[in-house]
């Protein structure tokens, strides 16, 4: 089992150290982008045969598309690695591991045909202003995440909680969220089967 570790890392470079040492093996990859703001000299002892330090840097700050974005740059150096990864990790660099990395090893290879992440939940988590600002992302991206029933849910609720935004206030929100209940209903009307 080929695993990819993607870490956002922005201090602690002896802890980074131990956590690369914690995990590595000789199936797995680190693919670390180092935070702009942070001076990568820190970073210098932390090299080996299986660790990529991005060359391109963003500076990263919480909340904001900036981790989106340096998340995306480990991940296409990782998806090029001719390594051909089995599984991608993403982890930042405070983290560290409570199973040696023969396990995880071993537990993503009995769950080789299991994902970890929705596909569905995760994303729009990401992209509706759940975890930070949704105004942040790309202007070509924004009519996508409008349509987004979690954005329509977060923003009637930040209008009625933050507000004090009634009913009519918030009609457009509450009526994408009543469409996407109806859409999703029919559907599953359409394709669902008791077996």
């Amino acid at each position: 089992m080929k695993i990819a570790y993607l870490i956002l890392a922005h201090n602690t470079p002896r802890h980074l150290s131990r956590l690369v040492a914690a995990l590595s093996s000789e199936s797995s990859g680190f693919f670390i982008h180092l935070d702009r703001k942070s001076n990568e000299e820190d970073f210098r002892n932390i090299e080996g045969p299986g660790v990529h330090l991005a060359e391109e840097r963003v500076a990263v700050y919480w909340g904001d598309f900036s981790q989106v974005e340096a998340t995306l740059l480990i991940l296409r150096a990782a998806l090029a690695d001719p390594r051909d990864f089995d599984r991608f990790v993403l982890l930042s660099g405070s983290d560290y591991p409570l199973r040696s990395a023969s396990f995880i090893e071993q537990f993503f290879a009995r769950n080789a045909d299991k994902e970890f992440i929705n596909l569905v939940t995760m994303p729009m988590m990401m992209c509706s202003g759940v975890f930070f600002s949704s105004n942040k992302f790309p202007a070509m991206v924004q009519p996508l995440i409008k349509a987004l029933p979690l954005t329509a849910l977060n923003d009637a609720l930040r209008a009625v909680m933050i507000d004090g935004a009634g009913v009519a206030q918030v009609a457009k929100p509450l009526a994408v969220v009543t469409a996407w209940c109806l859409v999703s209903f029919a559907v599953a009307l359409k394709i669902f089967r008791w077996r």
